[in-house]
This record gives structure tokens, C-alpha cells and sequence, in this order.
């Protein structure tokens, strides 16, 4: 799916959101999986002798992870243009596909997907894509990571004033401390007259 994405990068006709929808999905289940670390060390090998790889059209199920995997004359799998492509982790590659003007991969399904495998930096950039700000200022108030609860205000605020009005709630209402913070958020609903004084 790489070398499809690749050979076609650049044309006007655009390849299927199911060719990256699928390559979104199979990368989150890398991540965990170790069978595809043993399928990528051996694309590493492939890349460094610098000779197309001959892979065979078998059921997943049947293949097994020897060399024989890279025996047949169906198919010619070239390393990818980039040397730096080939060491990139699969998080990576998912935020590069998520990132990419190109990239025409389907919305609503990428966020499922990215939720349903809990990897967090997907969710926040589909948000942010989505422009669910108020998402992505819960997700920081589920993880309890405050500085960042601050932050996405800071730089959503300004297109969603009503955001600091929902963390101010929030830090109001918390059992803990939050002095430090609740200054902070008054000061700005304070300057940008979000709300009444009362």
C-alpha cells in the first residue's frame, strides 16, 4: 500500500480513501504487533542491499517469514524512495499520512480508528481536523494533563472564546487546587470580556 500511495503521489487522479483507510489500520495494528517488526527488519534488509524485492501473492495466513516470503515473479516491490521511510515507526508514518494535503483517507473512519486503538497523538490531530476543540480540550482533562488543558485554550481560544469558559468550570469545580490556574483563565476571560464580571 506504501508503494501504491508512492507511485502515485503527484497525479490528478486520486487513489481510493479504502487504499489509505486500510494503511491507517494496518499501521495501528503494527504498532503492537511483533510479527510486522519482523516483516518490516526484513523491508530494512531488502532497502540496504538496494535490489527489488519479489513478494508472493499468499494468503497471510500461509506465508511464512523466512526469505521464501520474497520469492515469485508476480509482483516488484521497490524500497521506497527515502532511506529515512524504512526506519520510520509506524506512529510516525500514520501522523505523516494524517498530515499530508494528498493523503485522501475518510475522516469519521481515521477517527474511529485512532479512538478504538487509543493512540493518542491520531485522536488529537483527527480532532484538531475536525476542529473539535472542545474534544480535545477534554481529552487533556481526562488525561489530567492540566499544562495542556491551558494550551489548547491558548490556541483555540481565540476561535472559540467559550472554550475558556468550559475550563474554568472545570478547574471550579475540581476537588485539587487549582489557584495557578484559575488565575490564569480570569485574567483572559477578564482582557477578551468573555464574560460578566458576576
Amino acid at each position: 500500500l506504501e508503494n501504491v500511495i508512492m507511485r502515485n503521489s503527484g497525479k490528478t487522479q486520486q487513489l481510493s480513501k479504502i487504499v489509505y483507510n486500510t494503511l491507517i489500520e494496518l499501521y495501528l495494528q503494527s504498532i503492537t504487533n511483533k510479527t510486522a517488526d519482523q516483516f518490516l527488519e526484513m523491508a530494512r534488509k531488502v532497502y540496504a542491499t538496494g535490489t527489488p524485492a519479489k513478494v508472493v501473492n499468499t494468503p497471510a495466513a500461509t506465508a511464512s517469514l523466512d526469505e521464501d516470503v520474497f520469492i515469485n515473479d508476480n509482483y516488484d516491490i521497490y524500497p521506497i524512495d527515502e532511506a529515512a521511510q524504512i526506519h520510520c515507526p509506524f506512529n510516525q508514518r500514520i501522523i505523516s499520512i494524517l498530515d499530508n494535503q494528498e493523503s485522501n483517507y475518510d475522516t469519521e473512519h481515521t477517527l474511529v480508528l485512532v479512538q478504538s486503538h487509543n493512540f493518542k497523538e491520531g485522536i488529537l490531530k483527527m480532532y484538531e481536523k475536525a476542529g473539535l476543540h472542545y474534544d480535545i480540550v477534554n481529552y487533556y482533562m481526562e488525561q489530567k494533563d492540566y499544562a495542556q488543558v491551558i494550551e489548547a485554550c491558548n490556541k483555540y481560544g481565540e476561535a472559540d472564546p467559550n472554550l475558556w469558559i468550559q475550563v474554568l468550570t472545570y478547574f471550579a469545580d475540581a476537588q485539587e487546587e487549582f489557584e495557578a490556574e484559575i488565575s490564569k483563565i480570569l485574567a483572559k476571560i477578564e482582557k477578551d470580556n468573555l464574560l460578566p464580571p458576576l
